[in-house]
């Protein structure tokens, strides 16, 4: 499980970088044979909507059975938390700095970060409560 951890993280840190740096052969499909092992962005974004799409579907059902004994997955809750307020904050600083894309922050930046809020809300008295009782996992 570690290793499986240490290799999504590195992978899309190394992808996020390649952005970062705009690096075209890793990051665009029409460029050099890497790009086309490892984008999705050409042709209007479909692809690339319907796998985050399917990454969201379950996670929203892992939220879902989380629920039930959100104290026993308090690591999963915080992660979910953390991700769900990084990731609309990144699209926001993204959408400010290129302006084909500022209608974002009307849209999905500001429900990205209501879900995220909403679960913070929701999850840290439980967690705050379950520390106070010995409760929380270590």
């Amino acid at each position: 499980m570690k290793i499986s951890g240490a290799i999504l993280s590195v992978f899309f840190a190394g992808a996020a970088l390649a952005v970062i740096l705009k690096q075209n052969a890793i990051i665009d499909e029409s460029s050099v044979p890497l790009g086309k092992l490892l984008a999705w962005t050409t042709g209007g974004g479909n692809a690339y909507l319907l796998m985050l799409a399917t990454v969201y579907i379950v996670w929203g059902i892992y939220i879902w059975l989380a629920a039930s004994d959100p104290v026993k997955n308090q690591l999963f809750m915080d992660f979910t938390i953390i991700a769900n307020i990084a990731h609309p904050s990144v699209m926001a600083a993204m959408a400010i700095v290129n302006p084909t894309h500022t209608m974002h922050l009307l849209g999905d930046v500001p429900f990205g970060l209501s879900v995220g809020l909403i679960l913070a809300l929701l999850w840290l008295p439980v967690r705050r409560q379950a520390t106070a009782l010995g409760r929380a996992p270590h």
